[in-house]
């Protein structure tokens, strides 16, 4: 299973994530069920959030999901590409945030990359979010945190 708040991996049963501490809905079964999708390399087709066509929910209502990258500073700071239910590609540099607009509420696979490290998220989006990006200077991994 998945912590829809941050991420993380945690094991069935528990009823609080390790890592943020928040409770686990006895009902997760679609976090449960869900695969991360395989990752698809697309950076030549990379585009950034605004400039993306996107076509409107069968639904009608939509959500939007903010992601900012924390200002770090490193010798080299590459953009995370973002990649959401393996169909929207996107970007964020650093200190930058990007806002994707006309999501289907309900649960989304985010995927965030970086040269060799990635971090994957699945989250139930029912109303408009934040995710937080930043890296970890100790480790070298993708850190996200959910708003």
């Amino acid at each position: 299973m998945i912590c829809p708040y941050c991420g993380q991996t945690i094991m069935t049963g528990d009823k609080f994530c390790v890592r943020c501490g928040r409770p686990i809905a006895v009902n997760m079964q679609a976090t449960r069920n869900m695969q991360a999708a395989p990752y698809t390399q697309a950076a030549p087709n990379m585009q950034t959030a605004p400039n993306m066509q996107r076509t409107a929910p069968v639904s009608g209502k939509t959500v939007n999901v903010k992601i900012t990258r924390k200002d770090q500073w490193f010798l080299v700071n590459p953009p995370i590409r973002i990649l959401i239910d393996n169909k929207w590609n996107c970007q964020v540099e650093n200190a930058e945030s990007i806002i994707v607009s006309s999501l289907e509420p309900g649960v989304h696979t985010f995927h965030f990359s970086i040269t060799c490290r990635t971090r994957d998220i699945v989250l139930d989006v029912q109303q408009d979010r934040e995710i937080y990006l930043e890296m970890n200077r100790v480790y070298g991994s993708i850190d996200a945190y959910v708003n």
